[in-house]
């Protein structure tokens, strides 16, 4: 079993807030609660983004695995892969309409967020992980 300390976020809480801050504006204009960080949540979303971003895909393989490991629930999962930096990434979510359906699950809470990447070729994969 791996544990989820071994995939805590490289992102601080703060910064995890600061990347939701136009999904949970996005969210609001729908009537819809904001989102907090869970840090659970985020041990699953950065093992998610350091899988992805290793193995140079961009889907969810692994998913129930990763939950199991991190002794978490979720309730959606959205990936964006190659991106030069969160904000595009983020503003390429809320513009892709499977991925805006998932961020604006009405029974979602919470969320969790992880980065990986970076190595001066291949840009950043980020994963939001909610429930």
């Amino acid at each position: 079993m791996i544990l989820c300390a071994q995939y805590e976020s490289v992102m601080s809480i703060e910064e995890q807030a600061k990347l939701l801050e136009p999904i949970n504006s996005a969210r609001f204009g729908q009537g819809l609660p904001p989102l907090e960080v869970r840090l659970d949540l985020s041990c699953v979303a950065q093992a998610s983004a350091n899988e992805a971003y290793i193995g140079k895909y961009c889907d969810h393989r692994r998913l129930y695995e990763r939950i199991s490991e991190c002794q978490s629930i979720i309730k959606g999962e959205v990936l964006a892969c190659n991106f030069l930096n969160e904000w595009d990434a983020t503003i390429g979510l809320l513009e892709s309409p499977p991925h805006y359906n998932i961020i604006m699950l009405p029974n979602i809470k919470y969320a969790g967020v992880g980065k990986a990447g970076f190595d001066g070729f291949w840009r950043g994969w980020y994963t939001f992980d909610f429930d």
